[in-house]
């Protein structure tokens, strides 16, 4: 409306256009705020994209988690979003934090504030601020971060969290997502993304993150299990085979000191026979001597070879033939003594 007490009806020819002219700069002011904030959304989405791409390389490239972690920390400081990764354990009632994206510099503040960080944080479920990213396998905004995250944190002030999401360019009325980390179909982390920029129109990609990271940690732990397997494979057939050697060496001295103490009659038999005047006597004892010889031969060959379970059946007939032949004292200008025997084990 237009009024005054100069106002006359043929001013409203002129009022008209002037009229005309105010709702196009209007319209055009829209339009441009309206193209602002798609190139702005454009932009954004081209943010997160990029930020994707860049941790899938790194995820093609690399194992080590915490590189993986690093990189997603990076790129999503880059839309302004801070993140913490928690992993649960197989009860889903603990979560540990494996990383969380807060500068050194606001560490060492807390930290001179008295503060003592764990080196390992485990929180319990009762602490979480909801666990129905866990339940229901959805994203959970957050409307009281800092009293959750004083729950959690129970041994950290709450006005030092105050501080810190001051720090972070975060507002009191500001929300923090939580968002299930899936990995075929079962949920085994929890990613937390807050910052002044977040919007819930970013959750879907983040959500990508959250699941590419899930991927990873899924991976880490077949990998971590297959080389403990390894391992553990490794150590049990070295074990192995220490006790097979062990065995091995009780059992060649098993056959070393039979093949002594039979070498002992043998020589006792001989002793016996030397003192003897009857010649039936001598040959008994003489034939006693060598089938002990026999005997001894055969712990001597068995101690002797790399092979326990067997003996070469042609070393052993020519090493008993030449004892015989001792034995009876063979003159060997009147006999040739040949062994033809095949390679087989006895």
């Amino acid at each position: 409306p237009i009024w005054g007490p100069k106002l006359r009806q043929e001013d409203s020819l002129m009022l008209s256009v002037f009229g005309s002219q105010v709702a196009g700069t209007i319209r055009n002011i829209e339009n441009y705020e309206s193209e602002v904030l798609r190139t702005d959304e454009l932009a954004r989405s081209n943010a997160m994209i990029l930020a994707l791409s860049q941790v899938a390389m790194q995820l093609d490239t690399t194992s080590n988690l915490s590189q993986v972690f690093e990189t997603l920390g990076k790129e999503l400081k880059n839309i302004q979003v801070n993140c913490m990764v928690g992993t649960l354990d197989d009860t889903k009632q603990f979560m540990k934090i494996e990383y969380l994206s807060v500068s050194q510099d606001v560490l060492s503040w807390v930290e001179k504030l008295g503060v003592v960080w764990p080196k390992e944080i485990t929180i319990p479920r009762r602490l979480w601020p909801t666990d129905k990213a866990l339940t229901e396998k959805a994203p959970y905004w957050d409307p009281d971060p800092i009293g959750s995250t004083s729950k959690m944190f129970p041994y950290v002030p709450r006005h030092i969290f105050v501080k810190t999401y001051e720090f972070a360019g975060m507002g009191p009325d500001d929300q923090v997502c939580y968002l299930p980390m899936i990995s075929e179909e079962d949920v085994i982390g929890i990613m937390a993304v807050w910052g002044p920029e977040l919007q819930h129109q970013d959750i879907p990609g983040l959500s990508v993150f959250a699941n590419q990271v899930a991927t990873a940690l899924h991976n880490t732990q077949l990998y971590e299990q297959a080389q403990k397997e390894i391992i553990d494979r490794t150590q049990a057939e070295a074990r192995v085979r220490e006790a097979l050697l062990e065995k091995e060496v009780l059992l060649k001295e098993v056959h070393h000191r039979v093949k002594n103490n039979l070498q002992i009659i043998s020589s006792l038999l001989n002793l016996q026979s030397g003192q003897a005047s009857d010649p039936v006597v001598i040959d008994i004892l003489r034939e006693s001597q060598t089938r002990v010889r026999s005997m001894a031969l055969i712990h001597e060959k068995l101690y002797q070879s790399d092979d326990l379970a067997g003996v070469d059946l042609g070393a052993y007939l020519q090493s008993l033939v030449s004892s015989l032949a001792q034995t009876y004292r063979v003159n060997p200008d009147k006999v040739a003594i040949q062994v033809h025997s095949e390679k087989i084990a006895l």
